[in-house]
């Protein structure tokens, strides 16, 4: 398995480690986790890994060799089951123990990133289920007609919430730059 990662993802860890201290570790903790959760389920499914790529907008597994959509389906399922089974185990120890700081940004680092990974966008994990989905149902020009739709359409929804937000109550600023860069990534250097 190639390991790749991005020089800007790894200025972008070094200032937030620089700014925000050690604390940010318990915010890049549950991605771990959660790529961990993805390699562990290919491992059970006999899938191999062919590369790992680390960029600012996160971490994309490539999966080698042939696969069922099933396997597809469960490989990426898991990284939210990893993620959900760290948010109980924290509102467990939540509820039971005095708050602190560090347990909240994992419990809801943990609870954002497996909510936000099941959307149905074409590079995310929900994307790569519903496609799966599809691909056992439809042709696959039909499923990546559907997929294309539905992930232009939830970023669409996403840009307006921000805008809506930005505007408004002039917050949100790092969700509209989250979803222009998505959908730049997504639908703009794609196909140039």
């Amino acid at each position: 398995m190639r390991i790749k990662i991005n020089f800007f993802s790894v200025m972008l860890a070094l200032s937030l480690f620089i700014t925000e201290g050690w604390e940010i570790l318990f915010i890049i903790f549950p991605a771990i986790l959660h790529e961990l959760g993805h390699l562990i389920a290919a491992k059970a499914c006999k899938v191999g890994i062919r590369e790992m790529s680390v960029t600012i907008l996160g971490a994309r597994i490539s999966l080698d060799g042939y696969y069922s959509y099933f396997d597809e389906f469960i490989i990426s399922l898991c990284g939210h089951l990893v993620n959900i089974i760290c948010v109980i185990l924290t509102a467990i120890y939540l509820r039971y123990s005095k708050m602190s700081n560090i347990s909240y940004l994992f419990f809801s680092s943990s609870l954002s990133l497996a909510l936000t990974n099941l959307m149905p966008i074409k590079s995310f994990d929900g994307g790569r289920m519903l496609q799966s989905i599809l691909l056992k149902k439809f042709q696959i020009s039909y499923a990546n007609i559907i997929i294309s739709a539905t992930s232009f359409v939830t970023l669409f929804s996403l840009w307006s919430v921000s805008v809506y937000f930005l505007l408004r109550f002039n917050t949100s600023l790092s969700l509209f730059i989250f979803s222009i860069s998505l959908f730049s990534n997504i639908f703009i250097t794609k196909s140039v």
